[in-house]
């Protein structure tokens, strides 16, 4: 399994012989229930550890002072087919890619979480801890302290009660989970499944917006191809008046297309074509060197550009523009006549019929006068 599938929690005890009764419980506890330690997507993963505090006597304020020693690492209290465990903390430290990966994908940290459990409830004892594996794996790790549970003020107060109990009495706390090694069990596993809870969220966000991207992929998809149909069918008249780029002579609109508009109290001739609606070459090109707001028909006004030469054809303004006539036109798709050269239709079918009927009538005379002569 990936590393970055593996949730890995600290579980900090003061003695060996607690923290292998918290880890045996810990793992009975995973078997019988069969919860999401096995899973396929993310998996739980113990790194039992002992704390080891010494201590001096600070003649200044008259008081002994904690510090920590050492945290030893004891995989060997783990199930041998856990074949995943580092061999020592500082080879977990050492490993690459396990708190980021250039997919950019959720990964969990190199250690997830730190869990101090009963032996160590001093606040600084704490602390030093934490600043241990903060400085270990430079990054800041999600401590979680035991509290005492009512009536108790401290832990120690809570452990001396506990270790007070018949064996029948902790059988029935250590399985409720409220005093002594199974309080310690229950907090862990909380843990734990809080951090598999939001693994579990970020996949479901993720495939949610796997299948939005692929649902906007299909639109986009389906709006290009209805797109591409509709610059199908618009055809030219190729019978009247078209209108081509001055440049380049690529045919841009024909005579259907204009807007027909004169202006009551003027007398100005207009100097500009304006279209009815948009064309579909009207959109920006992949590969075009000009501005990319450019035949963008999305913003409110912009630059029309010839889809073959490039050069620009006129100006576009969904809010309107006034004609050099004086009429107002919204939307105003505009095209100066100087950029513009309007194309004569095509002989008809009838004159063609005529011309063709005249030209044979006319070799008819020509052969008969060469026959009389």
């Amino acid at each position: 399994m990936a590393d970055k599938n593996i949730c890995r929690i600290a579980v900090i005890a003061s003695n060996l012989p607690r923290l292998t009764r918290i880890i045996s419980l810990l793992h009975e506890r995973n078997n019988d229930e069969n919860d999401d330690n096995n899973s396929h997507t993310t998996m739980l993963q113990y790194l039992p550890c002992v704390a080891q505090f010494d201590r001096y006597r600070d003649e200044t304020i008259k008081e002994w002072i904690a510090y920590l020693v050492n945290v030893n690492y004891h995989p060997e209290l783990l199930p041998p087919s856990d074949v995943t465990l580092p061999a020592s903390l500082l080879d977990l430290a050492n490993q690459q890619g396990t708190i980021s990966n250039p997919e950019g994908d959720f990964c969990f940290p190199v250690v997830s979480d730190l869990v101090i459990g009963n032996g160590i409830d001093n606040g600084t004892c704490s602390q030093h801890i934490h600043s241990y594996f903060q400085t270990l794996f430079s990054i800041d790790i999600p401590i979680h302290i035991m509290e005492p549970s009512p009536p108790y003020t401290t832990l120690s107060d809570e452990l001396q009660a506990y270790q007070a109990l018949s064996l029948e009495e902790k059988e029935v706390v250590i399985r409720n989970g409220t005093m002594g090694p199974g309080k310690m069990v229950h907090l862990i596993r909380s843990v734990g499944q809080t951090r598999i809870q939001e693994w579990q969220l970020f996949e479901q966000e993720r495939e949610a917006e796997r299948q939005r991207l692929e649902q906007l992929a299909l639109e986009q998809h389906q709006q290009t191809k209805e797109d591409d149909e509709e610059e199908e069918e618009h055809v030219i008249d190729p019978n009247k008046v078209r209108y081509a780029c001055r440049i380049c002579r690529n045919i841009l609109f024909g005579q259907d297309d204009l807007i027909e508009h004169n202006a009551k109290t003027s007398s100005k001739p207009c100097q500009s074509y304006f279209l009815q609606q948009s064309l579909p070459w009207m959109k920006p090109k992949a590969s075009s060197s000009t501005n990319q707001l450019d035949n963008d028909l999305r913003e409110t006004l912009g630059r029309l550009i010839c889809q073959k030469c490039e050069a620009k054809l006129g100006t576009w303004n969904w809010s309107g523009t006034p004609c050099s006539c004086g009429e107002w036109v919204v939307p105003a798709f505009q095209f100066p006549k100087s950029k513009i050269d309007a194309v004569p239709p095509f002989p008809s079918t009838s004159i063609n019929a005529s011309l063709a009927t005249t030209t044979i009538l006319a070799f008819t005379d020509m052969i008969r006068t060469e026959s009389m002569s």
